[in-house]
């Protein structure tokens, strides 16, 4: 075999250039092993101009060169998998590529996206960006690939999509963004992919999500969320799914279900919700009910309230006994509406009373404020205390007079007495003698008649 190669490289009808590290096929070549040294410029344009698929596996190249690839025209696509060597793509490492379609760099140690790189791809569809280690995705990196209908970007160290990312991806039908660590997603991140049709979510640490993420996404058919962290799931995240039809929920920290998030979702034809912290309740059954009414599969895992072992839901709830809640007797019934009868009474009693203390307390109010009105002298109010009758309302008016008759006696004097005698005694000037003041003139004095 190796005399017949080296007869073949000989006679020009294999070239020797792909002999060692590249192998040529019908319409595609594929590189292996440490290929480095002979990458030089033009190597692979010698006899590769009629190729359609080229192929790095397993090498040992740290980059990608723009020279090496110089007049490849009908290259349609592009394979690098599996080099440990490669961790960045610089904004020439694909210029000649302009007619790819298929481009495929998963499984390589890329941590750097140059955000011009894919600049020249504006025919590509396909793009695997997978099992890197991607930290984020440059604003613009994605800004040409507008006929792009499948991204793989999964399995690399994404914490968080920003709103504007994604947003020439107008044409996207499928995204993968599973195992990332995923923690954060801006609510209009998936604004522009009214195209969508799969989603992958799953395995990353979201814990929520905005109700207007999958706002436009209404032509979209799978939605992947599970091993996540959420506690619950609302109705309206996914309100405008209308075509939905698979659902995976699976592993998540979700304690009840809720029968609003199947209303709107018409298409719906799998449900996943296994591994959840769902309860064997008849809650959970009759949300099984009603997901078999509707076709659904649904996979659940319940957990039994005595045991707190998981089993699986599809076994155990349509043997479960919840007769008391789907029909109750009429005992109970009875019991009911008693108690809702005592306590309308009971309220309608309070109601008297409140009524009847609010209109005594006014009545009192009004007459005390007469009373007090009409009064000319304090010991008449002195008096009229002893008419009232009733010894609560005695005491009333006999307390409130005793103050305020001390307050008119010390203020007010009787006509013809001192305020108070001893203040004289007490003052800094000395009293005017009794004696000295004039007596009193006759009341004949002043009359002037005589």
């Amino acid at each position: 075999m190796a005399r017949l190669l080296v007869l073949l490289v000989l006679t020009g009808i294999v070239d020797s250039s792909f002999v060692k590290p590249c192998r040529h096929y019908v319409n595609k070549v594929t590189c292996r092993g440490n290929i480095s040294k002979y990458l030089t410029k033009n190597y692979l344009t010698r006899q590769t101009s009629f190729i359609n698929i080229l192929e790095f596996k397993n090498t040992d190249i740290s980059s990608l060169e723009g020279e090496w690839t110089e007049g490849i025209i009908n290259l349609t696509q592009l394979v690098i998998n599996f080099n440990d060597n490669l961790n960045n793509l610089s904004r020439d490492s694909l210029k000649n590529f302009k007619n790819l379609s298929h481009l495929d760099l998963k499984n390589n140690n890329i941590s750097f996206l140059d955000n011009i790189a894919f600049h020249p791809m504006i025919n590509l569809e396909y793009l695997n960006l997978g099992y890197n280690k991607l930290h984020q995705m440059q604003t613009g990196v994605f800004s040409t690939q507008q006929r792009l209908k499948i991204l793989y970007l999964n399995n690399n160290m994404i914490k968080e999509v920003n709103s504007v990312a994604l947003n020439s991806l107008l044409n996207l039908e499928e995204l993968y963004l599973q195992e990332n660590g995923l923690v954060k997603l801006d609510g209009r991140c998936f604004m522009s992919l009214e195209k969508l049709r799969i989603l992958n979510l799953g395995k990353n640490d979201l814990r929520q999500l905005s109700v207007t993420l999958f706002q436009y996404q209404i032509h979209l058919k799978e939605l992947h969320l599970d091993e996540n962290n959420f506690t619950e799931i609302k109705p309206l995240l996914l309100s405008h799914l209308d075509h939905i039809q698979y659902l995976n929920f699976r592993n998540n920290n979700i304690q009840t279900l809720d029968l609003g998030i199947l209303k709107k979702l018409s298409d719906l034809r799998i449900l996943d919700m296994s591994e959840c912290h769902i309860s064997c309740d008849c809650s959970a059954k009759i949300f099984y009910q009603y997901c078999n009414e509707r076709s659904i599969h649904l996979d659940l895992t319940c957990k039994l309230s005595k045991s707190g072992t998981y089993i699986n839901g599809s076994d155990y709830l349509p043997q479960m006994d919840c007769s008391i809640v789907d029909k109750p007797r009429l005992e109970l019934l009875i019991i009911l509406g008693l108690l809702f009868i005592s306590l309308l009474v009971d309220i309608f009693v309070s109601w008297m009373n409140y009524k009847y203390d609010l209109s005594t307390h006014r009545a009192l109010s009004t007459e005390s404020v007469n009373e007090y009105e009409y009064v000319d002298n304090f010991k008449d109010l002195e008096e009229k205390a002893y008419k009232i009758s009733g010894v609560r309302d005695s005491g009333r008016y006999q307390s409130v007079l005793q103050k305020v008759i001390s307050v008119y006696e010390y203020l007010r004097p009787l006509p013809g007495r001192r305020i108070h005698d001893d203040y004289y005694n007490t003052g800094s000037n000395p009293p005017i003698p009794l004696q000295t003041a004039p007596p009193i003139p006759p009341s004949n004095s002043y009359d002037i008649s005589n």
